[in-house]
């Protein structure tokens, strides 16, 4: 199709410049003749035109003669129930307004993942949930061993207060506090 319109183009391009004389463009525009550049316009858009018609023709005929375009562009057939097995594979890159780094508060092994690859989510969100291995046990013990020391502080503190015991003794149960 290249060729066509190249050759096309050569040939025009010769007949055009035939063993006439003519002035170039660039001449005729220099001359600054109202009539002769609207001549040589005029001139120019009847070879363009003739070009055109040309190539709709050639077009016309490779479309005539190439049996893969004259194909139907829509089809039909009956429809029925099967399983869509289709994979689109596609590499992109993705761009953000913001970079953000998530780290969690303490280490340990993931066990949950409460979101999808790809899903919105929201300030406060929970993502994911991590094996604390075994931070939860100590937390539980440590608040059993908060209450003992607020129950032995609020004695002593009761009995300094009728002035029995000791002040190391009620330092030591604030200080346990």
């Amino acid at each position: 199709m290249k060729n066509i319109i190249t050759l096309l183009a050569i040939t025009i391009l010769l007949t055009g410049c035939a063993d006439q004389k003519q002035e170039t463009t660039q001449e005729i525009i220099a001359s600054e003749n109202v009539d002769a550049i609207q001549k040589r316009r005029d001139k120019i858009v009847l070879q363009q035109q003739e070009a055109n018609s040309q190539i709709k023709a050639l077009d016309k005929a490779l479309t005539a003669l190439n049996p893969e375009k004259n194909m139907p562009l829509i089809t039909s057939f009956a429809a029925s129930k099967t399983v869509f097995k289709h994979y689109v594979e596609l590499q992109g890159s993705v761009e953000t307004d913001q970079n953000i780094l998530i780290t969690p508060e303490m280490g340990g092994i993931l066990k949950n993942v409460h979101v999808k690859k790809g899903q919105r989510v929201k300030k406060g969100q929970l993502l994911a949930t991590i094996d604390d291995g075994g931070m939860s046990q100590s937390l539980a013990q440590m608040q059993v061993q908060k209450a003992l020391a607020k129950t032995t502080f609020e004695r002593q503190e009761r009995l300094w207060n009728q002035n029995i015991g000791s002040e190391i003794q009620y330092l030591q149960a604030k200080t346990a506090l």
